[in-house]
């Protein structure tokens, strides 16, 4: 029995403490009430004066002139809307260009395997510096048979008197060249047409 009474008579104080926290917060919520109040009176007094002149612009009978729609200026704005996809390259007469960018050879394509270029028309080839300071070159978007790739790019190194160490990643569609090659790898990709 004294557990029990004990056990109630702490609610009793707990319930009572609860009390006066709701009350405390009844007072509080009130008195932020009557700031807000005062707060949108003074908001609406100050607008007030605009309203009849608002009203007159949004009835149905007030008259509106004559409105008269021209196409001739949209050329100028229309110079500043950006493209929604990249452009296709425009031609060129001579190859490579300026900046040595080469255009896709379909010709001289083989048919084991694919690179696609970057939607931007670029080689897919990627450098990386990695915290312990080794160097990787990382071609992605190869579609097909991604071990005919390493083999042709490995006889390619080896005719160039290059040794390179590469990993081939068959899920993820991308082999990686170990050291700082990205010279050689982008001379092998357009040596293959890509």
């Amino acid at each position: 029995m004294p557990s029990e009474f004990n056990m109630a008579a702490s609610m009793v104080r707990n319930l009572n403490r609860f009390g006066r926290k709701l009350i405390q917060i009844e007072r509080h919520s009130a008195v932020i009430a009557q700031k807000r109040c005062i707060n949108d009176r003074e908001i609406i007094d100050k607008v007030a004066s605009y309203l009849p002149e608002e009203e007159s612009k949004v009835s149905e009978h007030a008259e509106y002139p004559d409105v008269e729609i021209s196409y001739d200026d949209f050329k100028f704005v229309k110079r500043l809307i950006p493209p929604t996809t990249v452009p296709p390259p425009p031609e060129h007469e001579v190859y490579p260009t300026p900046s040595g960018w080469v255009p896709p050879n379909m010709n001289i394509q083989p048919s084991e395997y694919k690179v696609r270029r970057t939607r931007n028309h670029m080689l897919p080839c990627y450098y990386r510096k990695h915290f312990s300071g080794r160097e990787t070159i990382k071609v992605k978007s190869i579609y097909g048979d991604i071990w005919a790739f390493k083999e042709d790019a490995m006889k390619y190194f080896k005719d160039q008197g290059l040794r390179c160490e590469i990993r081939v990643h068959e899920i993820g569609q991308f082999v990686q060249f170990r050291g700082n090659c990205h010279e050689t790898v982008s001379k092998f990709l357009l040596s293959k047409g890509f």
